[in-house]
């Protein structure tokens, strides 16, 4: 669920206007396309075990887009990710995985800051009065 917070909460980085990053494993939050938001979006991925590859398909994978692999930067920057997330994956290899009623990133490489893995999520907010955003997980 998304809500209002402090903004010491928020993140921003180049070309991602929200990130919210939990470790080494961001999501990023897109403004001008996606769902149109006029108040909380709550996700309960009960349908994720039929969504596919680069979210082309399944209830609700249409808010959420992969992010490739881009090298540039220095793990925690929110732009740096070292694997893409454009198909899922399973066990203990880094990327997006679908979990049981959730979605999981695993970023792997213990936690020396040089591994980072991130989806978007696709809000539309015209129309909606500048704020702060949170990330309940």
């Amino acid at each position: 669920m998304l809500r209002r917070c402090p903004p010491v909460h928020e993140r921003t980085c180049e070309h991602r206007p929200h990130v919210f990053n939990k470790g080494t494993s961001c999501i990023h939050v897109h403004t001008g396309r996606g769902v149109l938001i006029r108040g909380n979006y709550l996700e309960n991925f009960n349908e994720i075990a039929n969504w596919t590859n680069n979210f082309a398909s399944g209830v609700g994978a249409q808010y959420w887009a992969a992010v490739p692999a881009n090298l540039t930067g220095t793990v925690p920057d929110g732009v740096k990710t070292t694997a893409s997330t454009g198909a899922f994956v399973t066990g203990t290899t880094e990327g997006v995985q679908k979990g049981l009623g959730n979605i999981q990133l695993l970023a792997t490489n213990g936690t020396d800051n040089t591994h980072a893995v991130a989806i978007d999520l696709l809000f539309d907010f015209t129309g909606v009065t500048a704020g702060t955003l949170s990330f309940d997980f």
